[in-house]
């Protein structure tokens, strides 16, 4: 009897040790899931009530509300997205995650203020993409008035990642609901100066409503603030749209409006400038007329103003109306850290176009040989210029020299930075003949240099494409900065696909993965880690020599 007992004893402590382990494996799995479901419920409260505080502060001032949702993929929470995560929180840009794994979505506070802004909504849900396939998460967003967005530019509805990924049904069908609605010109509607007016009539409600960034969204982009010199002249509509793609409030900006430009759109402008600390107008304008000095001085007067900003910024970039950035400002920055202290600038000698600097622009008389022994050098006007590079051009003496040399050739701009930037003591400068450059993919007509770049699928326009969606799939992975040139009146589906595209980079950085990007091969690049290496080595050499003359 006691043996049983015994038995039985052991057997129903071995049976309560197993339950309690199976009930501890139990109640941890269900304290896990538990924890998830907490911090799930956690996320979606604050979310909530972030937009509970945009709606009432909305019916307070306007009576609306509105949040757009824009989708974005292949979301991972890792430590960089997380700590870009708070900087588009503090942007009022919250990411949200849906109800399903797969549905991850960046919902954006904005209020609907404007009258009519349902009445507009309501008609482009109406249209259809004439056989476009929708992005297949758009179908998981909430069709409620709430979830639509107050459309400054029109948004059409259209799958930019079909197009991207260069699938041709979409893209055909893309350009079908274009041409369907152009002009006998050719062109489509969009937002003119008045409307521009009307928009920055109210500045705080203008940013918000655009969704500008109000603090940078990481402390590399905090750190290395860009500038920026923006020709423009007319449709004021593309620079908003322009000005939105490139902002960041670590760095500054300067318009320079042609002095030809109508009075509306000069004050179009002024006010849309006036909304920002860091967005200003040229303190000079110039009548600028294409192949003359004045398209030069167009971009010197706003180089000169950026010296004078207390912004210490690292680089100039200089841009025209019809540019588009093809990466996001954190790529940016990291393409001219890159560069290492050395300005992209394209320069070669080009028999072709001697006669542009050989005779006088009016008169086709003989010039003199260029001040300084300076040696000409073709190259685009467009360059990404170190800031000590820029203060050279605008305040050295052989550069003022040669400017006045350089008044009455022909296409001045083509030559000047070019051909300073090869001069041995230039700021960043390179004694090479190069046409290496990655600043601005442009697509001439008629050019060998572009030989090997895809034929022009959009329009040519005094040879130069003007880019419609068919071309974004070779856009979207080329290593240039920005583009040129993207009509807003041409093909708008294009800019709003860059749009996405770069919104869509800027909240997860790595979903951008091109492994020649930023380009560190250039043969001056090269040059200049070798230089770099080489002053290492002397340095090392001469301490060693120090260190055994002390030991003796």
């Amino acid at each position: 009897m006691y043996n049983n007992s015994v038995d039985y004893s052991d057997k129903m402590n071995l049976f309560m040790c197993k339950r309690l382990r199976a009930n501890h494996l139990f109640y941890g799995i269900l304290t896990i899931l538990a924890v998830s479901i907490l911090k799930e419920i956690y996320v979606l409260s604050e979310i909530q009530d972030l937009v509970s505080d945009s709606e009432e502060s909305s019916q307070n001032g306007n009576q609306h509300g509105l949040a757009e949702i824009e989708t974005f993929e292949n979301f991972h929470h890792d430590d960089e997205v997380s700590a870009r995560i708070i900087g588009l929180a503090a942007n009022n840009i919250i990411p949200f995650i849906g109800s399903k794994p797969h549905q991850n979505t960046m919902l954006m506070v904005r209020n609907q203020t404007e009258n009519g802004g349902n009445a507009d909504r309501s008609n482009q849900r109406n249209n259809t993409n004439n056989g476009a396939e929708l992005d297949q998460n758009a179908a998981n967003v909430p069709a409620t008035d709430d979830a639509h967005i107050l459309h400054y530019h029109k948004i059409y509805p259209v799958n930019c990642s079909a197009i991207f990924e260069g699938n041709e049904s979409v893209i055909k069908s893309t350009e079908l609901m274009l041409n369907q609605s152009r002009d006998a010109d050719g062109m489509l509607p969009v937002p003119n100066t008045q409307d521009v007016l009307r928009w920055v009539k109210n500045c705080s409600r203008f940013k918000q409503e655009r969704l500008y960034f109000e603090h940078p969204l990481s402390k590399e982009e905090a750190d290395y603030p860009i500038a920026y010199s923006m020709v423009v002249y007319n449709h004021t509509a593309q620079v908003e749209r322009l000005l939105r793609a490139i902002y960041h409030p670590q760095n500054v900006y300067c318009l320079h409006v042609d002095k030809k430009s109508s009075p509306e759109y000069h004050q179009a402008i002024n006010r849309l400038s006036g909304c920002f600390d860091n967005v200003f107008v040229a303190s000079r304008h110039s009548k600028v007329k294409w192949g003359s000095i004045s398209a030069l001085k167009a971009d010197l007067h706003c180089m000169r103003d950026l010296l004078k900003h207390p912004v210490q910024w690292k680089y100039v970039i200089n841009l025209c109306g019809k540019d588009f950035p093809l990466k996001t400002n954190l790529e940016l920055v990291r393409q001219l850290k890159a560069y290492e202290n050395h300005n992209c600038i394209e320069g070669y000698i080009y028999q072709r176009h001697e006669n542009r600097t050989k005779y006088t622009r009016y008169t086709h008389k003989n010039k003199t040989l260029p001040p300084h022994n300076i040696t000409i050098y073709k190259g685009d006007t467009y360059i990404a210029g170190t800031r000590e590079f820029i203060n050279y051009i605008i305040n050295n003496q052989i550069a003022k020299d040669f400017l006045h040399w350089l008044r009455d050739t022909y296409v001045p701009d083509e030559v000047f930075t070019p051909s300073l930037n090869r001069l041995p003591f230039a700021p960043g400068g390179s004694t090479r003949s190069s046409k290496e450059c990655n600043v601005r993919y442009r697509k001439w007509k008629h050019n060998l240099k572009f030989e090997h770049r895809p034929k022009c699928i959009g329009i040519n326009v005094r040879d130069l494409c003007i880019f419609g969606v068919g071309y974004l799939k070779y856009l979207h992975r080329t290593p240039e900065l920005f583009v040129n040139k993207l009509g807003y009146e041409y093909d708008p589906v294009a800019i709003q696909c860059m749009e996405e595209e770069l919104n869509r980079r800027t909240l997860n950085p790595k979903t951008y993965t091109w492994k020649k990007f930023p380009v560190k091969n250039y043969s001056w690049q090269r040059a200049a880690r070798r230089k770099k290496n080489e002053a290492k080595r002397r340095k090392l050499i001469q301490e060693a020599m120090n260190n055994t003359n002390a030991s003796e």
